[in-house]
């Protein structure tokens, strides 16, 4: 038997990186009347090697599937929030358009990296005339999605003061990213069907509001 083990341990050290041929780690362990089975086996050398490496990756994968799984949500792991985040202070955003248009929408300014990154996950409404500001350091391409966003949205990017593209209708729970191909610095989300019921687009431009940190954001 024991010259049946070393033999085993030499076909599987490619497999699972045995250093000892005697010494089988957990995964690679197989019972020992599976391993006389095998040596009787008339087959061919090579399909009796094959038969028990296959046997050794299958067990490799059953019992790494087995193990306890961390108590924390999948989501939590990955830096994800699991719930909505408390509101975050408001200001008032004024956006102006051709013709000396203006409207003001009372938002939540995010612009630090845990706050855009819960964003409005799990808020469960965002009423007319309110939405949240997202700021960033610099202007870059953006991607955003809806995962664990509960309602609909309207997303406006701006590049400084301009708004330079509208991506309306962002479907609840969709996880395809949101891209606009222009770098931007700050995007304004609002209600789903926000800006076409107001006619806001592209052209419009931002007044200069201040962050939650009392610094002014750049709107050159």
């Amino acid at each position: 038997m024991k010259q049946l083990l070393a033999h085993l341990g030499v076909i599987l050290k490619p497999a699972c990186g045995l250093k000892d041929p005697f010494l089988l780690p957990k995964p690679c362990l197989v019972k020992e009347e599976w391993i006389l089975r095998y040596a009787q086996d008339d087959t061919g050398a090579k399909l009796k090697h094959l038969w028990l490496i296959l046997l050794c990756l299958t067990f490799t994968y059953l019992l790494s599937a087995c193990q306890p799984q961390n108590n924390q949500g999948s989501n939590q792991e990955s830096g994800d929030p699991t719930s909505a985040q408390a509101p975050l202070p408001t200001r008032t955003v004024s956006l102006l358009g051709p013709g000396g248009a203006t409207i003001q929408v009372l938002a939540e300014v995010a612009d630090a990296e845990p706050e855009r990154a819960a964003g409005l996950m799990f808020r469960t409404s965002l009423s007319s005339g309110t939405g949240m500001l997202f700021v960033f350091e610099q202007p870059q391409r953006l991607g955003f999605w809806m995962k664990n966003t509960l309602i609909p949205l309207d997303l406006l990017f701006f590049n400084g003061a301009a708004l330079v593209a509208v991506i309306p209708h962002a479907k609840p729970h969709d996880e395809t990213p949101l891209e606009p191909p222009m770098p931007a610095d700050k995007v304004l989300e609002v209600p789903g069907g926000w800006a076409a019921a107001n006619g806001v687009g592209v052209g419009w431009r931002l007044a200069q509001p201040a962050s939650n940190r009392g610094q002014e954001l750049g709107t050159r």
